[in-house]
C-alpha cells in the first residue's frame, strides 16, 4: 500500500514538473489555442448539419453566398492573409529576443518569451489558419448552393478581423516591450510583489530549533533549484507527525550531486526522503515573479551593459540604480534569511540569499564596470547611504554597506586620475 502511494506521488510529481516545463514554452498556449480550434471547427460541422446556414440566410439575405468558387477564394485568401502575418509576427519576436539579448541581457528572454498576452494572439493567428483550411476543404465545388457553409465562411472572416485587430495589439505591445524603461519597470514589479509577499508572511514565529541536531539528506540529481511542489510535500508532512524541514539551498543555486539538500528533526526512511526528493524542481527558466534574487541579476547586468563602450548610455544605469535602490530597501525589511511556512504547527523553511551576498554580488560587477565614471560613483554612494538611513538598517545590514562602502572608495581612488575628481569621491564616500 506504501508503495503504491509512493509511486502515485512519484507520478504527480512527474506530471506536475512537466506542465511547468512545457508551460514556459513560447509555444505551449499557441498549441493549445489551436486545438480549441480545431475543436470549434468540430462543431461547426455538427451546426451545418443541422442547417444553421440556412437560418442565418432567411434573417439576412444580404449575407448569401451562392457560388462554392466565391466561397473557396474567400477562404483561401484569409488563410493567405493570415499566414502573412504569422510570419511576420513571429519575426518580430525573434527581432524582440535578438536585441534584449544583444543590447540588455540574454537573462531577459525567459520573460520575454513567457509573455502571455504574444501567445494567446500567435495561437488565435494558428486557430484561424486551421480553422480556414479545414472549411475550405469542406467546400466542394459545383455543389448546390444550399449545401455551403455560409455560417463557418461568415465565422472565418469574423476570425480574420479579429486577427487584424489583434495585429495591430501585438505590433504595439512588441515595440513597448523591447523599451528599456518598460523593461526594467516590469523586472522592478515583478521582484518588488514577490518580496512584498515574503515580507507580509515573515509574521510567523519559528521555534527555537537546533539545526546541528537535524539530519542532512544530500542531492541524486543536478541542476538549479526551482522550487518545490508544495502540495505534495505538505501531504507528505501532514503523514508523519511533527515533521519540520529546512531546505539548505536557495532558489537559483545549482545544486551538485552528494550536495546537502535538505534537513529533518527526525529520521527518514528511504522511501520518505525519496518522496520528499521527488517533489524538488530542477529548471532552467528565470522568471522573477518567482526568484526575486533574479532580479537584482538582471538589473544589475543592464546597468553594466549600459555602461560598456559599445553601448555608452549612463542614462540607463542611472535607471537601473533607482530602482535596484528600492528593491534593497524592501529587501531589508526581511529580518532573516529563510522564508518560512507553516500547515497545523508543522513548518517548512526555506533558505534565500543573504542580503550581504546580493550587495557584494551587485557591487562587484559595479566596482569593476563603473568605479571610472564619476557620476556613477557618486550614484553608488547616494544608493548605499540612502539604505544605512532607513530605519530598519540593523546593525548586520549596516556593517554589510560599510564594507561595500570602503570596497568601492579602494577602487574608485585607484582607478580615478584626476585629483579633483579624487576629492569629491573622498568627501562623499567619508
Amino acid at each position: 500500500m506504501y508503495i503504491t502511494s509512493f509511486a502515485m506521488i512519484k507520478l504527480r510529481n512527474k506530471i506536475y514538473h512537466l506542465y511547468y516545463y512545457l508551460e514556459s514554452k513560447i509555444a505551449f498556449y499557441p498549441s493549445v489555442i489551436t486545438l480549441i480550434g480545431i475543436l470549434f471547427t468540430g462543431v461547426m460541422f455538427y451546426a451545418e448539419s443541422m442547417h444553421v446556414s440556412n437560418w442565418v440566410v432567411a434573417v439576412i439575405p444580404q449575407l448569401e453566398i451562392k457560388d462554392p468558387d466565391t466561397a473557396k477564394t474567400l477562404l483561401s485568401t484569409i488563410i493567405g492573409v493570415l499566414i502573412s502575418l504569422m510570419v511576420f509576427s513571429f519575426s518580430m519576436v525573434m527581432v524582440v529576443l535578438n536585441q534584449a539579448s544583444s543590447n540588455f541581457s540574454p537573462r531577459l528572454l525567459p520573460g520575454l518569451i513567457s509573455n502571455k498576452n504574444h501567445q494567446y494572439v500567435l495561437g488565435i493567428y494558428l486557430a484561424t489558419i486551421v480553422y480556414g483550411i479545414l472549411i475550405f476543404l469542406s467546400v466542394e465545388s459545383g455543389s448546390d448552393k444550399n449545401q455551403l457553409p455560409i455560417f463557418s465562411v461568415l465565422m472565418a472572416i469574423l476570425f480574420t478581423i479579429l486577427c487584424l485587430a489583434l495585429f495591430i495589439y501585438f505590433i504595439h505591445s512588441i515595440s513597448q516591450a523591447i523599451q528599456v524603461n518598460n523593461i526594467v519597470k516590469r523586472i522592478y514589479l515583478a521582484a518588488s510583489n514577490r518580496i512584498q509577499l515574503l515580507i507580509d508572511a515573515e509574521k510567523k514565529q519559528v521555534p527555537n530549533f537546533n539545526f546541528e541536531e537535524w539530519h542532512t539528506y544530500k542531492a541524486e540529481e543536478i541542476g538549479y533549484y526551482g522550487g518545490l511542489n508544495d502540495r505534495s510535500l505538505r501531504k507528505l508532512m501532514k503523514e508523519k507527525e511533527d515533521l519540520h524541514i529546512k531546505m539548505l539551498p536557495y532558489k537559483g543555486k545549482f545544486i551538485q550531486k552528494e550536495e546537502p539538500l535538505f534537513a529533518t528533526n527526525k529520521s527518514l526512511e528511504r522511501e520518505e526522503v525519496n518522496e520528499i526528493l521527488s517533489c524538488f524542481q530542477y529548471t532552467d527558466g528565470e522568471f522573477v515573479n518567482e526568484n526575486y534574487v533574479l532580479a537584482f541579476k538582471q538589473l544589475t547586468e543592464i546597468a553594466v551593459k549600459a555602461m560598456s563602450p559599445g553601448i555608452n548610455d549612463p542614462g540607463t544605469a542611472v535607471l537601473c540604480f533607482d530602482y535596484l535602490t528600492v528593491l534593497l530597501n524592501m529587501r531589508m525589511q526581511l529580518s532573516n534569511d529563510m522564508n518560512i511556512e507553516c500547515y497545523d504547527d508543522q513548518y517548512l523553511l526555506k533558505t534565500t540569499i543573504s542580503f550581504e551576498d546580493i550587495l557584494s554580488l551587485m557591487f562587484v560587477e559595479f566596482r569593476r564596470y563603473c568605479s571610472e565614471d564619476l557620476v556613477m560613483i557618486l550614484k553608488m554612494n547616494e544608493l548605499l547611504q540612502y539604505l544605512q538611513q532607513q530605519a530598519h538598517c540593523t546593525s548586520i545590514y549596516q556593517k554589510a554597506i560599510t564594507k561595500e562602502v570602503h570596497k568601492l572608495k579602494t577602487e574608485a581612488l585607484g582607478k580615478l586620475v584626476n585629483e579633483a575628481d579624487k576629492r569629491v569621491v573622498e568627501n562623499s564616500l567619508n
